[in-house]
């Protein structure tokens, strides 16, 4: 089965009602052509953006998370994104928390599905979903 691991930038379009990305990556899941990933990081992020005063927001997103099998950051990820960001020098190009999903996806052979194409194309033997 094909691994995909979401960006942030995935989640949020969804949650704004701007993309069906994580709609047609949801109906994949459910007909088992697809394991969608969810880096800790990502729940960080995402947390980190959104408004905790409306409930009902609140309460589709925790359901929504529900949905997909969260990963943690791992020693062995973090050495693997400290290599690609010491060769590439990308600790002024592109922030950690991006660096460590990518890693992550590279880890876990997946495919990103991300709207950052712009920061995540300087890593090289990334495969990403353009979404």
């Amino acid at each position: 089965m094909k691994k995909v691991i979401l960006d942030t930038s995935v989640i949020i379009d969804h949650v704004r009602g701007k993309d069906k990305t994580l709609i047609k990556l949801l109906q994949l899941q459910q007909e088992k052509k697809v394991e969608i990933l969810v880096p800790v990081l990502v729940i960080f992020e995402f947390y980190s953006g959104l408004s905790l005063k409306n409930k009902e927001i609140f309460n589709k997103t925790e359901e929504l998370f529900s949905r997909f099998k969260i990963v943690e950051l791992s020693p062995e990820v973090a050495k693997l994104a400290a290599e690609i960001n010491r060769k590439k020098k990308l600790y002024k190009k592109i922030g950690a928390v991006d660096i460590l999903i990518a890693a992550m996806a590279k880890y876990y052979s997946a495919t990103l599905a991300t709207k950052n194409t712009k920061d995540f194309q300087l890593i090289p033997g990334l495969k990403y979903l353009k979404g």
